[in-house]
């Protein structure tokens, strides 16, 4: 099933946390207990459905959840492979374009020739960011998704979901259907922080060539005020070290 570990457990954290530092399908789950296991002979409050919103139901609409239940799956999964989608065209599209313009800034750079790696670099690194903002859009999606599927589950004889979550966790789902995995296997790493860090690192490789780009154009246009600039290659790695700067201040601001 694609990418429905990544948002298992759901719950939004609190305000200015980044929650890219942390492995979790998108959040820790409301109650730490529903994850760490406890005695399953006390139930949490969550288990308790004669409490919940989904208590006292009739036999007819328990047949009608389940039906909802099922086609609501399917649609998180259909949102799944969207994301997939999206992700295998911005990718294919941005790392071709972004190798083109490291062999036109390497070769016998031109003032023309850096205008275009300039304005390419700033239009791909745009880009960067709106596939960054989609991908944040998905997941808040799936956050949601996710919820909802989670408390339809409260009243099934089994939890797949948040059961998937805790086998790739090394916890023990409850009821125990599944043995725990093997410590020895390797941690698993949410999908979604992969995601995030591959449009992060293409967007550091469109800033420094344009910042570089960049830094060609100013010195060949200030050489006749300053004639005691330096090279153009050193204007340029200063230039593109200024762009990462800012790009990282971006970037950072969003993961809060």
């Amino acid at each position: 099933m694609p990418d429905s570990t990544d948002e298992a457990v759901v719950d939004l954290p609190e305000d200015g946390a980044d929650t890219d530092k942390e492995d979790t399908p998108e959040s820790e789950p409301e109650h730490s207990e529903e994850v760490t296991g406890g005695d399953p002979d006390e139930p949490t409050e969550e288990e308790d459905v004669t409490a919940g919103p989904l208590a006292n139901l009739s036999e007819d609409e328990k047949n009608r959840l389940m039906e909802q239940y099922i086609h609501y799956g399917e649609v998180a999964i259909e949102t799944a492979n969207q994301r997939v989608q999206m992700n295998r065209f911005f990718g294919l599209i941005l790392t071709s374009i972004l190798a083109g313009l490291f062999a036109l800034a390497r070769g016998n750079l031109t003032s023309t020739n850096a205008a275009i790696v300039l304005f390419a670099s700033g239009f791909g690194s745009l880009i960067c960011y709106f596939w960054y903002q989609s991908l944040q859009s998905y997941r808040r999606l799936n956050k949601a998704r996710y919820a909802i599927l989670n408390e339809i589950e409260s009243v099934l004889p089994v939890r797949i979901y948040l059961d998937e979550w805790r086998y790739l966790k090394r916890e023990k789902p409850d009821p125990e259907i599944v043995d725990p995995r093997p410590a020895e296997d390797a941690d698993h790493r949410s999908h979604t922080i992969v995601e995030q860090w591959f449009v992060r690192l293409l967007a550091v490789g469109y800033a420094s060539v344009g910042g570089y780009a960049g830094g060609f154009i100013f010195t060949s246009l200030a050489q006749g005020f300053i004639p005691s600039l330096p090279a153009p290659s050193v204007v340029g790695f200063g230039t593109g070290g200024i762009f990462l700067a800012g790009l990282a201040i971006v970037y950072w601001k969003q993961s809060r």
